[in-house]
């Protein structure tokens, strides 16, 4: 949306122009007055404005004063300026001085509707090619980091893609991987941090930890670095290969992964006073089963390394010291571990109101954990985890509620213990369907009320200012969001609601009253007579007298 800035020292012309634009109906515009330059100049100081309308003579600042003014400081804003014949010999200046286009006064409402519609599009050119446009390509460039550590941690938490549409995105994002090649997954933490009230030093460990490790990388291997929590990093790392070697990873390349770690642990240590534990996973893994090695890492991560400081080792010297413990659960379901990823999908979900991408992922959440190969034990993680994260939004839901009856977050827990699989399947769709329902009343409740708020506003104040800036400073909102909102809950325009109404107004004042048609005029917010005949014969195609005349002719032959 762009704002339209209406000048001119006579009010009179100025509420008749802004109304012509109204009456347009253009979602693109909000439109904006001022009766002098100094008025203007002021205006712009808080108000972004797109396009100027602006006649040249006018007392105390002329518009060409104005114009070197608003070129000077907002030298993207277009301004056309309204000229009479006799003003014709100051056109040459204006050009020169900036402004964006010309026109005679005695030119027809179209004309000036072409040149507010030319400087749209060169608004839009403006921005696609200037230096705009490359200030934003150097932010994107500056936020590439950010990007690409969300785009790799989606894929840590499940996220499956095509291999085409994975290249795509590696060349996108510019990650400095293979999207065909498999990966070796390696977790660190710097031991002693929870992750909680933490001092900014200690968040910056992980970075730091980072930094080291870049020092000691060779270019034998290609690898990008995830920093997980403030105390936690995961690497990604693939092994560059020359063109005579096999395209399979050698098998020592872990042990050299083990030495480079040992160097980090060593600076950390000695340098930094940080203590870092690595679990290198030894066997590297395509890219649909990193999300389970990340998983299974960070289990061995907190099991077998919590109750150790500065540990470095592979996860297979971790099962060889496990023994035979893990071997009495393989046959039960060891491919069927949780994968907890989905349970932060579904919690990403719940937070932004996702309901079918919720209940897609749900059913497979379910479906795996009473799949019959799935262990007993890890069957009560999925259930218990699902269970926490339903309980977690009901809470929050029902502190909310107005009027309704609570859910008791009980049920659920109770239904894991005493129900059949079907029963617990249907009492957590229960939760979660009644979860998404408080969301969208809440919702709904709220954007109706801001709906109510502009209607009782607008019709108590049908002869003052109900412009969309005016309505919108009212609700506390963006103006283009106000007018969003306000077609998607009504299904039409907010302009065309206020004009519906003005016309409803003063059709019941016309037939109701005695008022003279200027008085009618002011009463529905129009300063000029002119422009309220303009507006009316233009909806009911009678000007409002003959209105008037034809009603109250056909009511007494009736």
């Amino acid at each position: 949306m762009y704002r339209l800035l209406i000048v001119d020292d006579l009010p009179i012309i100025v509420q008749s122009m802004v109304q012509f634009f109204e009456d347009l109906h253009r979602e693109d515009l909000e439109i904006l007055s001022a009766v002098s330059a100094f008025e203007t100049l002021h205006l712009m100081k808080s108000n972004k404005v797109d396009i100027v309308i602006s006649d040249i003579k006018m007392p105390g600042m002329s518009g060409l004063e104005m114009l070197k003014q608003i070129k000077d400081h907002w030298p993207r804003c277009k301004v056309i300026l309204l000229t009479s014949y006799s003003d014709f010999k100051y056109s040459k200046d204006a050009i020169s001085l900036g402004a964006f286009d010309y026109i005679l006064k005695t030119e027809d409402d179209e004309k000036i509707v072409e040149s507010v519609d030319k400087a749209i599009r060169s608004l839009n050119e403006e921005f696609e090619r200037d230096e705009l446009y490359a200030k934003t390509k150097e932010q994107l460039r500056e936020s590439l980091p950010n990007m690409q550590r969300a785009y790799l941690g989606d894929i840590l938490r499940g996220k499956q893609v095509s291999a085409e549409i994975r290249k795509n995105q590696f060349d996108l994002l510019q990650i400095p991987l293979d999207p065909s090649k498999p990966v070796f997954v390696t977790i660190g933490r710097i031991d002693g941090q929870t992750g909680d009230n933490l001092e900014p030093e200690e968040i910056q460990s992980i970075y730091l930890v980072q930094h080291v490790f870049e020092e000691y990388a060779p270019n034998l291997f290609r690898y990008f670095a995830i920093p997980n929590e403030p105390s936690k990093c995961i690497w990604l790392i693939q092994q560059v290969e020359s063109g005579t070697e096999s395209d399979t990873l050698s098998e020592t390349f872990p042990d050299l992964l083990l030495g480079i770690f040992e160097n980090v642990q060593n600076t950390c240590r000695n340098l930094f006073q940080i203590t870092l534990s690595i679990l290198i996973g030894r066997k590297p893994v395509i890219w649909r089963d990193i999300a389970p090695k990340y998983d299974d890492l960070c289990l061995e991560l907190g099991w077998g390394l919590g109750v150790n400081r500065e540990i470095l080792v592979t996860d297979d010297e971790l099962a060889d010291r496990a023994g035979s413990s893990d071997a009495d659960f393989s046959e039960e379901g060891e491919e069927e571990r949780p994968r907890f990823e989905r349970l932060n999908r579904l919690t990403d979900y719940l937070e932004n109101n996702q309901r079918w991408l919720f209940f897609q992922t749900f059913e497979e959440y379910l479906d795996v954990s009473f799949d019959n190969k799935t262990a007993v034990y890890y069957r009560l993680g999925y259930l218990h985890g699902l269970a926490s994260t339903l309980v977690y939004y009901i809470s929050k839901t029902n502190r909310r509620a107005i009027a309704r009856e609570l859910y008791d977050p009980k049920r659920i827990y109770t239904a894991i213990d005493s129900e059949s699989a079907s029963e617990i399947k249907s009492r957590f769709t229960e939760a979660a369907l009644y979860i998404f329902d408080c969301i969208e009343k809440e919702r709904r409740e709220q954007s109706h009320g801001v709906i109510e708020k502009i209607h009782d506003y607008v019709e108590h104040n049908l002869m003052n200012d109900v412009s969309l800036k005016t309505l919108a400073e009212r609700a506390n909102f963006n103006s283009s969001y106000l007018s969003r909102l306000y077609k998607q809950m009504t299904g039409r325009g907010l302009r065309e609601y206020v004009l519906d109404l003005k016309l409803e107004r003063a059709q019941f004042m016309l037939l109701e009253s005695d008022m003279k048609v200027q008085d009618i005029a002011q009463a529905v917010g129009y300063q000029s007579s002119l422009a309220f005949i303009r507006f009316f014969k233009s909806q009911v195609q009678m000007t409002p007298q003959e209105y008037r005349e034809v009603k109250k002719s056909m009511e007494k032959r009736s």
